[in-house]
């Protein structure tokens, strides 16, 4: 229904005055006003727009006059004009609530036009009146800032267009069908993304796109014009080829000169160009620069073209055109590698903030000022947490606060209940919460914000997988991957609360551990690894060493299959999985010491030994663990009451530990990462050799104590409190200070103990009891509580017995059985079982005293045989519980009085020796071990933050060439973030210079740089040089390479060293001592060769080897550099058959420390340094 210019013929007919061409009239008079809307849309200032647009209105006007008087048939028509009138009036508007009134009406009046065309089966009519007002209600969606109602006109809008395609196929006219499909499309695409119904989204989206492909098959070109169409459209997901049909649609359109269409166009590549940008800025940051620029010339370019129009775009996903620069510096900072132009375009962002949200709000719709609000709050909250300046990173924080607070407030209005933005938009808040909480300081304050952001990333988590479930491709990787983001995030919120409380412990361990459940969906096993390895901390944190080691053994799984997939980091991830792996033993091994099962904790700690040797990076701890073994030995023959040997096993044990924590010293890296750092120098400064010295002084106590020699036992006892004591005064551990505190306790007490017997007193007893009193208060954990507590009641036992063996009052008996008792319960909850034997032998012990006490009272003779046998009774099982409790002395006592005669005679003999057992008050030194763990699992933060690892892919010499060397490095990023690399330091050593390096890269001295190269996490770069040593010898390269993260700040990494022999001289004579020291001849024996040999093998010119004499030169110019260089030495060796009877003898220099690092690299051998002996 548009044309260029009016018809003559349509002139004509205004002039026809019968009440039959009144509709004729009306209809020419509403193609004239279409017509002058066609060329207001072409006007060149937005003054012409104006007048054209009045003067179409003004022609409307007319043909709804005519329609008015035409009579009822006219009805449909009248409310078309009607329709067409308030549709042109929308471009007159002043505001936006204007426009969008105007633009409801224009809707309402179509739906009622289309009713009553559909009812008078005017169909081509009906068909005619959608493809001309479907752009009305359109605009109206865009501009609704209601979702139920959007939904409502999308719904009516699409059915609408369905009965549309269904008439214009009938009809055969190929434009005007594209038109419908294609406008029916937007609607149905738009549609789906409103529903919330999973299966109406699935259907309404399918639908869109067979039309969508159908409009493109029937006519291109109309097709693609039908892309300015307000709503989008169904579009590509690959930014290339969005940039593609945008950029051929613009072809199309620009003749028109529409300025609606080639606006939107701009506006299309504008976004679609910051997509391309961002998606290839890990590639190449000045190229994503270049695309970002362009995108913003397109943007303002669109925003020219709108403004002559009086038009306002709606559209704010990025970039939005009329006020883009706010995004745009942003963008541009993250590719800037200078920190200073990048801290100037951080502040330009900043800057553009109030003009951006006062656009937003005067112009835009609710989801432009969701836009507008949420670019700020980003912008505001990344440039607080960079900025040095307390006061200004609050103030920053709490505007980024305030913004996002209004961004929620618009997310249930902008989005649907059930929606991934929706979702994105609680996750911001819950982040910038966190990010508040990092700069308080007041401990309530910071954990009342991250109890909010906790709640919030949880509802973020539950829309987002009630969105995910509605999707209709399961395997969508971008929304998986979100959501695996979001309970990690959720994890480290739980594990960020103070005190963080074990319930916050195991739901951060389930949150991480479904994290990596949905980044195996992806798959990503290096992040579902982490995750896995999250988890497993958390739940060693809180003790449950069974499911930690269940966890530890997935992330090493997960590191194995990442490796399988990404070859370059191969070896990087088979040494996290073997370390992981150890870890699994190390968790297995402190569940088997803590249900005290010490040889099956020894054999778990020598296996995670094995297997932390088989790493690079954490071998230096396999001595550690391998002592840790040794100390679980320890303790197993501790438990079995084999002292003499636990002595030696502990001393070993803590020669060991101590050899172990100087190897971890001496290795000690200043490059090492903070946080590996400080658990290598826990480790250093352990004090667990020192608890070996005193459980070695402890066990020997212990065995004086069972052969009673008490004089021994109260010495070693002392000692070992002593020891104790000074552990957990030096101890730098809280948990190590506590509990050497609390053994220091019992072995003071028990030394009393010793005391008392030496003393044949009970007062050093009541002094032992209270010590024990000190240790309850002291104990770390709750076996150790109970333990003490059982050492308590039998010492107040022995005390109790003591005066009743003297008094034999039957109250005491009571007293001291209930002690007795007692102590049993407290030790069996302990899981100090050879302690219970014991205290139940010395409550058997104490009722057979009894006993035979009121046999030999008792008159009747039935009476005394009965009690005699109880007694007897007693005693036996007395006896059973000592070699139990393997207290051998006092067994062997009990059975000498059983073999006491049961005669009457006998009775005074055997309840004197029975009350003289009773009063022996040896120890139960039943020992509390320390409980393991202070040391936790590290590397994991290097997968946290930005880091890198450099492989050297290949190196040596290359083919026809013997001082060129081909050196190739691979760099990956294994971090979570885009690194930058700036330069490789030191990889053109002196004596060397570049022959070839890679492009972009400049060399500067013994450097090469860069500063735009952008990895992204998980992709790998590959360099490639090609160096040259000026002479022959050995070429060493030891680089470092600089990189820095997004937020700018630089790292370095030294790279592997490389040695290379430049020299077939020194080959040979590298080989020559490698093959004598194979034979075990002696170290200054190997590898010396003869001038002559060297040529013979060599095959090389004497001129080579042998200098001229007559110029004082002993050596050719190719072995003379070497000896010069300190890479060969030489020896005259006498007494041997030529000239003079004596011979120069060569071979590589074993004090010069490159050349033994060379040759550990060939043959893995440390080389062993002798002194040169010189021959006489």
């Amino acid at each position: 229904m548009r044309y260029n210019e009016p018809s003559d013929s349509s002139v004509k007919r205004l002039r026809l005055s019968t009440a039959q061409t009144l509709v004729l009239r009306a209809e020419a008079a509403e193609t004239i006003a279409l017509q002058q809307y066609d060329l207001a849309l072409q006007s060149e200032t937005s003054a012409i727009f104006k007048q054209r647009v009045n003067s179409a209105l003004s022609s409307e006007k007319r043909a709804k006059a005519f329609f008015e008087k035409a009579g009822p048939r006219s009805r449909p028509r009248l409310l078309r004009a009607q329709a067409v009138e308030a549709f042109l009036s929308s471009w007159l508007s002043r505001g936006r609530n204007d426009r969008k009134r105007a633009l409801e009406h224009t809707w309402n009046l179509a739906k009622k036009a289309l009713q009553s065309f559909h009812a008078a089966e005017e169909f081509r009519e009906y068909a005619d009146t959608y493809n001309l007002l479907s752009f009305a209600v359109a605009s109206s969606i865009e501009f609704e800032g209601n979702q139920r109602l959007r939904r409502k006109k999308l719904g009516e809008a699409a059915e609408h267009g369905r009965r549309a395609v269904a008439i214009w196929r009938s009809i055969g006219d190929k434009t005007e069908l594209t038109k419908a499909l294609i406008r029916a499309s937007i609607f149905l695409d738009g549609l789906a993304d409103e529903t919330s119904s999973k299966i109406l989204r699935v259907d309404n989206r399918r639908e869109s796109r067979r039309m969508w492909k159908e409009g493109m098959k029937v006519s291109r070109n109309v097709a693609l014009h039908e892309i300015t169409h307000p709503l989008a459209g169904y579009q590509s997901l690959d930014p290339k080829e969005n940039l593609k049909v945008c950029e051929e649609a613009l072809e199309i359109v620009r003749p028109t000169k529409d300025n609606f269409a080639i606006g939107r166009l701009n506006e299309f590549l504008a976004k679609h160009n910051f997509y391309a940008a961002e998606s290839s800025g890990g590639g190449d940051p000045v190229a994503a620069t270049r695309i970002h620029v362009k995108a913003l010339h397109y943007a303002e370019a669109s925003a020219d073209f709108y403004d002559i129009i009086n038009y306002t775009s709606p559209i704010a996903g990025v970039l939005w055109i009329h006020s883009p620069y706010c995004q745009h510096f942003s963008a541009l900072a993250r590719y800037e590698s200078d920190p200073d132009r990048c801290a100037l375009l951080e502040e330009k962002s900043l800057r553009c903030i109030p003009e951006l949200l006062r656009s937003a709000r005067e112009k835009g719709s609710p989801r432009v000022r969701f836009y507008a609000l949420y670019t700020s709050y980003n912008v505001e909250s990344a440039a607080a947490a960079k900025e040095k300046t307390r006061k200004r990173q609050r103030r920053l924080f709490q505007r980024a606060l305030s913004h996002r607070m209004e961004t929620d407030l618009l997310v249930s209005r902008v989005f649907a209940r059930i929606s991934w933005n929706r979702a994105v938009a609680i996750r911001g808040l819950a982040d910038l919460q966190s990010r508040l909480a990092n700069v308080e300081n007041d401990r309530k304050k910071k954990n009342r914000l991250l109890s909010q952001a906790i709640r919030n990333q949880l509802l973020a988590i539950r829309v987002a997988i009630a969105y995910v479930r509605q999707l209709e491709a399961s395997g969508d990787h971008f929304n998986t991957e979100g959501i695996a983001r979001l309970f990690v995030g959720y994890g480290d919120l739980l594990s960020r609360i103070e005190p963080v409380g074990d319930n916050n412990v195991r739901k951060a361990a389930r949150a991480y551990s479904t994290g990596a459940e949905w980044n195996e969906k992806i798959p990503r096993y290096d992040r579902s690894a982490a995750c896995y390895w999250k988890s497993a901390q958390a739940y060693d944190q809180i003790q449950a060493h069974t499911i930690a080691a269940e966890y530890f053994t997935r992330a090493s799984q997960a590191y194995a299959q990442f490796g399988r997939r990404v070859p370059s980091l191969r070896h990087l991830a088979r040494d996290y999985s073997s370390y992981l792996k150890a870890w699994t033993k190390i968790e297995l091994a402190r569940s088997f010491h803590a249900k005290q099962q010490f040889e099956r904790a020894a054999k778990s700690y020598r296996q995670a030994a094995e297997l932390h040797k088989s790493t690079k990076r954490w071998n230096l701890l396999d001595q550690y663990y391998q002592a840790w073994s040794k100390l679980e030995f320890a303790e197993a023959l501790s438990r079995k009451g084999r002292f003499r040997a636990a002595v030696k096993a502990f001393g070993d044990a803590g020669g060991k530990l101590a050899e172990s924590k100087i190897l971890i010293k001496n290795q000690l890296s200043p490059n090492s990462r903070p946080e590996e750092r400080a658990i290598l120098e826990k480790l250093a400064n352990s004090s667990i050799d020192s608890y070996c010295k005193a459980r070695a002084n402890l066990e020997e106590a212990m065995f004086a104590e069972s052969q009673e020699d008490y004089h021994r036992s109260f010495e070693k006892f002392g000692l070992a409190s002593e020891v104790f004591q000074e552990t957990s005064t030096l101890s730098e551990s809280a948990q190590e200070n506590r509990e050497a505190s609390f053994l220091s306790s019992l072995c003071k007490a028990w030394q009393l103990a010793s005391k008392a017997e030496l003393e044949n007193s009970t007062k050093p007893l009541q002094m032992a009891v209270s010590v024990f009193e000190r240790a309850i208060r002291l104990s770390p954990n709750e076996k150790s509580l109970k333990l003490a507590s059982g050492h308590k009641a039998f010492s107040e036992g022995l005390i109790t017995s003591r005066i009743f063996a003297k008094t034999l009052d039957p109250s005491l008996h009571e007293e001291a059985a209930k002690h007795l008792q007692l102590s049993r319960k407290f030790y069996l909850e302990a899981g100090f079982n050879t302690a219970a034997h014991h205290a139940t032998a010395r409550r058997l012990l104490l009722d057979a005293s009894s006993l035979l006490g009121n046999a030999r009272n008792a008159k009747d003779p039935n009476v005394k045989i009965e009690l005699y046998d109880l007694a007897n009774a007693k005693l036996l099982e007395s006896s059973m519980e000592f070699k139990r409790a393997k207290q051998n002395i006092r067994r062997a006592q009990v059975k000498q009085i059983l073999q006491e005669t049961t005669s009457e005679t006998k009775a005074p003999l055997r309840i004197t020796d029975t009350l003289t057992a009773l009063t022996y008050s040896s120890t139960n030194a039943a020992v509390y071990t320390y409980a393991q763990g202070n040391e936790k699992s590290f590397g994991l933060e290097r997968f946290e933050q930005a880091d890198i690892e450099v492989k050297t892919a290949n190196v040596g010499r290359l083919m026809g060439s013997k001082r060129d060397v081909e050196l190739e490095l691979e760099i990956s990023n294994i971090g979570k973030q885009s690194i930058k690399l700036l330069r490789l330091d030191d990889v053109f050593p002196e004596g060397s210079e570049a022959v070839e390096i890679p492009d972009s890269w400049k060399a500067q001295g013994q450097s090469v740089i860069n500063g735009s190269r952008v990895i992204a996490p998980a992709e790998t770069e590959k360099l490639k040089f090609v160096l040259r040593q000026k002479e022959e010898g050995l070429l060493i390269i030891r680089p470092t390479l600089v990189f820095s993260d997004e937020g700018g700040a630089a790292s370095e990494r030294p790279v592997a060293s490389v040695i290379v022999p430049t020299s077939t001289i020194f080959d040979f004579l590298v080989s020559s001592f490698v093959k004598d020291n194979a034979t075990r001849l002696r170290p200054d024996m190997c590898g010396w060769k003869s001038k002559m040999e060297i040529v013979k093998d060599l095959k090389i010119p004497r001129s080579h080897v042998y200098g001229e004499r007559r110029y004082g030169r002993a050596f050719g110019k190719q072995l003379d550099s070497l000896v010069r260089a300190s890479l060969v030495e030489y020896r005259i060796f006498p007494k041997e058959r030529g000239r003079g009877g004596n011979i120069t003898r060569v071979r590589i220099q074993l004090e010069n420390e490159n050349v033994r690092e060379y040759i550990q690299e060939l043959t893995s051998e440390k080389v062993p340094v002798e002194k040169p002996i010189l021959a006489s």
